[in-house]
């Protein structure tokens, strides 16, 4: 089974291309974290996202977003300019539930903090509101709950 799950921050803002044929393909790389201390370890791992999901991830996302990826691990080659063949591993995301933003509408996604907060700030204003059952009580008797 070639499954892959993958929690982490990504290292640039995407890379959203279209291929010949109209589908939007974006690349990115993931930096992980292992280990405390003087075990801590990092992993960069470069991650695919397809179609609508590579468009989501281009448009909400940037430099240091937190995301998961579940995808499966796959390997291509190519070869460069001066003749050498190489081969990329990376992470191709699921085309459905693949990619899940992680970051809190106030952290990352592409608005800026203080962008996040004014909104905030002018929604509270025009959405002043009281309770409506703030001043009744409500009395139940045990033997009105069906069980």
């Amino acid at each position: 089974m070639n499954t892959v799950n993958l929690i982490g921050r990504l290292v640039r803002d995407n890379e959203l291309k279209y291929t010949k044929s109209g589908k939007a393909v974006a690349t990115n790389t993931l930096a992980l974290d292992d280990g405390r201390g003087d075990n801590k370890k990092s992993y960069f791992i470069p991650i695919v996202a397809w179609e609508k999901q590579a468009e989501s991830l281009a448009n909400y996302t940037n430099k240091g977003s937190k995301i998961a990826v579940n995808g499966k691990l796959t390997s291509r080659s190519y070869e460069t300019q001066d003749g050498q063949k190489r081969t990329i591993i990376e992470v191709v995301a699921n085309q459905y539930g693949g990619i899940e933003f992680l970051d809190t509408k106030n952290n990352g996604g592409g608005v800026s903090n203080n962008q996040t907060n004014n909104a905030n700030t002018q929604q509270n204003r025009n959405n002043v509101q009281s309770d409506p059952f703030s001043n009744s009580s409500i009395d139940i008797d045990s033997q009105d709950l069906p069980f």
